[in-house]
């Protein structure tokens, strides 16, 4: 493979790609508005342990309830909803300055139960300050109460710093019996009014939850949106299972040219991490409001089965992909070979370990292309169809039960979406059609409609951005071969998430983990091809 010719054009694509990432960071230039599509990870102002801290101590002040707790937990949680509304119509900032501290779209959702009481607790705290933004406690009325409920609750207003003129009653909703609902009679930000609830039983207030409620138009919209994106993900899903499916039909018809040893270590790489992200991100999971339905306004039992069902789905999906890796794999090789070409060096080809040395050279340097396109793709997106997005906290490493382990991902993504969408998808559609570019543009947008339902939005911002990229790894892979484009994947989402990671923990140890993960890849190959070196000395000449 002519890598060696190729590596000067590489190099300025990587030196004008870090240059245009750089830009990113020069507020007003590039990506960096109020609204900016890749501006999703942040440090809260507020630990784990000091939001816990503040809900104990309140619970103890509030309800006089000075048991210590147990199954304490505190979860990241977002109000997506208004977040989206926010930042749509650029009222983020001005939302921050006069409601950030009181009602914050993104909180902390501490959970425990009284060692005292019994009583099971929720209590929002803010993540930039300690305050208390709602809270419940779970008490059962046993006998009828002799004070009029809608006083109580009018109290309770008064008390957590609202005008009682500014408020109009709306009664008790049937699906929240004890609630008593208060809504502005004025918006608080732009079209958004407060609705306040207060739960009251036994003449005792049980919770308080102030939620600000976007006008109904904007709900319609972001709706739509996730519609799109749920459309868009099951299209994706039936065509990784056409590929899967074609790959296995392929593999029969080729068995005799293949080596079935072949691409069980790329598929056991990628069930591993599967496994990992399973089980690491199961709190953001369990606790997503649209997926399982559990919420910060109530403490309730499902989230075991949850857990369990979710884990129980989860691996055998992680089966069927892993198998569809392995398929793709041998497949995609076999009629890459017939074409006279080879896309996949074997371990004991004499070219090996230097074809996995120059695989990640040109691997960082594309990687280092892919940022800047990226965030020219965000500028263009945020500037021509006001593109923005949302913290999600179901991807956020503060859910995670193993931030450290987070990055590890990478190579979940690296191995399974090269296999299926580089070395396999691109060889079928050329079969297909005969033209390169429909080749590497069709698995390109089938790949990219998995990636819709990241909160980015409008939700077809996704699909541009990913479907470009795309057409970048399909070339690249037309040049260099699958190691080359799986290193650059990898190298790319490990940098990504690793600063991610660093920038939502703020210390230096996540600092330093991510220097270590962004050299990560760099290291398995060298180490790659160091083995290969050592176990055939005479096979591998001095690395271009």
């Amino acid at each position: 493979m002519p890598e060696r010719m190729n590596r000067r054009p590489l190099l300025w694509m990587a030196i004008v790609g870090l240059l245009i990432f750089a830009l990113s960071f020069i507020p007003g230039l590039a990506g960096n508005g109020e609204n900016s599509p890749d501006e999703q990870s942040w440090a809260p102002a507020v630990s784990r342990e000091e939001a816990i801290a503040a809900a104990q101590q309140f619970v103890a002040e509030r309800m006089d309830d000075h048991g210590a707790w147990r199954d304490v937990d505190a979860i990241y949680q977002s109000d997506k909803t208004l977040n989206g509304y926010l930042q749509k119509n650029g009222l983020a900032g001005e939302y921050d300055r006069s409601y950030g501290d009181r009602l914050p779209p993104d909180y902390w959702e501490v959970r425990g139960t009284s060692g005292g009481s019994g009583t099971a607790y929720t209590v929002r705290v803010g993540m930039d300050k300690p305050v208390i933004a709602g809270w419940q406690a779970a008490v059962n009325g046993s006998k009828p109460g002799t004070k009029d409920v809608q006083a109580v609750a009018r109290e309770e207003l008064v008390r957590n710093g609202y005008n009682e003129a500014d408020f109009v009653y709306r009664g008790v909703p049937v699906s929240n019996g004890s609630r008593q609902t208060f809504e502005s009679v004025k918006p608080v930000i732009g079209d958004a009014k407060l609705t306040i609830m207060v739960g009251v039983v036994t003449d005792r207030v049980v919770s308080f939850t102030a939620k600000v409620n976007v006008p109904q138009s904007y709900t319609d919209w972001f709706a739509a949106q996730k519609r799109w994106a749920s459309i868009m993900s099951g299209l994706f899903l039936l065509g990784w299972a056409a590929l899967a499916i074609t790959a296995l039909v392929y593999t029969v018809l080729l068995g005799k040219e293949l080596s079935f040893r072949r691409g069980i270590l790329i598929t056991l790489l990628f069930a591993a991490t599967n496994v990992l992200q399973i089980y690491n991100g199961l709190p953001g999971v369990v606790n997503d409001t649209d997926i399982a339905g559990v919420g910060s306004d109530a403490v309730n039992g499902n989230e075991s089965f949850f857990s369990a069902f979710y884990i129980g789905f989860s691996l055998v999906m992680m089966v069927l992909m892993a198998a569809s890796v392995y398929l793709c794999l041998l497949a995609g090789d076999g009629l890459w070979r017939r074409r006279g070409w080879n896309a996949w060096l074997r371990w004991r080809e004499p070219e090996f370990g230097k074809h996995m040395i120059a695989s990640v050279k040109n691997g960082y340097l594309l990687c280092f292309f892919v940022f800047g396109a990226q965030q020219l793709i965000f500028w263009i997106a945020e500037r021509s169809f006001d593109s923005f997005s949302i913290p999600d906290p179901m991807q956020s490493s503060l859910n995670a039960k193993w931030p450290t382990l987070f990055p590890l991902l990478a190579w979940m993504a690296a191995t399974s979406e090269e296999v299926l969408f580089r070395i396999f998808g691109i060889v079928i559609f050329k079969k297909l059609l005969r033209f390169n570019f429909l080749a590497v543009l069709i698995p390109s947008v089938i790949w990219a409609m998995g990636h819709t339902t990241y909160t980015i939005y409008p939700s077809y911002t996704r699909l541009i951005e990913v479907t470009i990229i795309g057409i970048i790894w399909g070339y690249a892979f037309l040049r260099f071969g699958l190691i080359t484009v799986i290193f650059s994947h990898a190298a790319f989402d490990s940098i990504s998430a690793s600063l991610s990671v660093a920038i939502e923990h703020g210390t230096p140890l996540y600092y330093g983990l991510a220097v270590v993960y962004a050299i990560l890849p760099a290291a398995v190959g060298y180490a790659i091809a160091w083995l290969h070196r050592w176990r055939y000395p005479g096979g591998i000449a001095k690395a271009v």
